[in-house]
């Protein structure tokens, strides 16, 4: 029987990266749907409700940021991604405490496979 592939949201404003970590994740096994802003995923998650194993999202983007995003994914609004696990990517030096188990704070300036190792421990646990 074939395993499942876990099934990614990404979010980034920075359309290279974006595609950088999407194509990356695609040829690494995971199925990633991509999003330049989080308004958009989260309309895209209310209209479809799809099965998510993992969110990576960009921590300071326009209109609405990455931790923004993760407060209404916890809150009785979203409640089938409550327990979902989340990455923040972040170029940040001075990390605001994120008090939330299912959540890991990855720097951008990790590489790829530094990355794709956060991902593979975030969707074990």
């Amino acid at each position: 029987m074939k395993e499942k592939t876990a099934s990614i949201i990404l979010i980034d404003d920075a359309r290279d990266l974006l595609e950088t970590y999407s194509e990356f994740l695609t040829l690494s096994g995971y199925s990633v749907r991509s999003f330049l802003t989080a308004s958009a995923a989260l309309d895209f998650l209310k209209s479809h409700s799809p099965s998510v194993d993992l969110f990576i999202v960009d921590m300071n983007m326009p209109q609405l940021s990455g931790i923004e995003f993760l407060k209404i994914l916890r809150s009785k609004e979203m409640p089938s991604y409550n327990r979902t696990p989340f990455i923040i990517l972040t170029g940040e030096t001075n990390i605001q405490d994120i008090k939330d188990n299912h959540v890991i704070v990855c720097a951008k300036t990790n590489t790829l496979d530094t990355i794709l190792k956060f991902v593979a421990n975030s969707l074990q646990s």
